[in-house]
């Protein structure tokens, strides 16, 4: 296999599931109600004739018949879904994506510090062609994941001490791949991100420290409400940390 092109698809995976995630905030905002998503779906599969009330439900084919009920129960239970979300603010979406971007930004540290490490292990750099076992692969794989689970302290975030140990430390090319500093700002955005983060999962919401993201504080013990500029600060934060792993940049 080649190393560099797992990497590269690391940070595409990276990238593309960063921009899935601010299109929930687009797409959800986007429709009025269940007869204007069920309009919008239809017209662009080119189906609009199954909005047609002129026709019986004989006149399509299994498939259209079971695409029509599949869309229509999705459109209601979305409008019901929105009009809540619009009670709340709009935040359970904000929260989702907050959540979203941390998954996304873990996966691609670990698949990073994959490569990284079955590289250092080859001793072949990047570009050639390596063949790795599947015993190894595995062994390769669940040290990765060990290492994640062991990584966090009081100072800094599991996300900032695993980069630091498992990519910054070892970094494989140094000429090439230059990240930021641990001491760059991104880094803080970074830890209040993964702070609100547990606390979204595991806390109910409520953080148990004041946090503070894109000069904006959530207050200890208060329900988060998070802000589109935070999700924005957020995802440029990752993606700057991770600027380096970009094929374009080596063109």
């Amino acid at each position: 296999m080649a190393l560099s092109h797992l990497l590269d698809n690391a940070y595409e995976e990276f990238k593309l599931s960063i921009h899935s995630a601010s299109a929930r905030f687009v797409l959800w905002g986007s429709f009025r109600d269940a007869a204007d998503l069920k309009q919008h779906y239809f017209a662009a599969k080119n189906k609009k004739f199954l909005l047609d009330g002129r026709r019986s439900a004989k006149s399509f084919s299994p498939s259209d018949s079971t695409l029509k009920e599949v869309v229509e129960l999705g459109a209601a239970e979305a409008e019901a879904y929105v009009d809540w979300v619009r009670e709340q603010n709009g935040q359970p979406i904000l929260r989702e994506m907050l959540v979203s971007y941390c998954t996304v930004f873990e996966n691609c540290l670990k698949n990073v510090a994959l490569v990284f490490l079955l590289a250092n292990k080859k001793n072949q750099g990047l570009r050639g062609q390596v063949f790795v076992p599947g015993d190894e692969f595995r062994k390769a794989l669940h040290s990765i994941q060990d290492r994640w689970r062991a990584a966090g302290s009081a100072e800094k975030s599991r996300a900032e001490q695993f980069f630091d140990s498992n990519i910054q430390t070892v970094n494989v090319d140094c000429s090439r791949f230059q990240f930021l500093p641990m001491s760059a700002p991104e880094w803080s955005t970074c830890r209040a991100a993964y702070q609100a983060r547990n606390a979204l999962v595991h806390q109910l919401g409520r953080p148990f420290e004041t946090l503070e993201i894109d000069g904006t504080p959530l207050p200890a013990g208060w329900e988060i409400q998070l802000t589109p500029a935070q999700l924005l600060a957020v995802q440029r934060s990752f993606e700057k940390i991770l600027w380096p792993l970009d094929p374009l940049n080596q063109l």
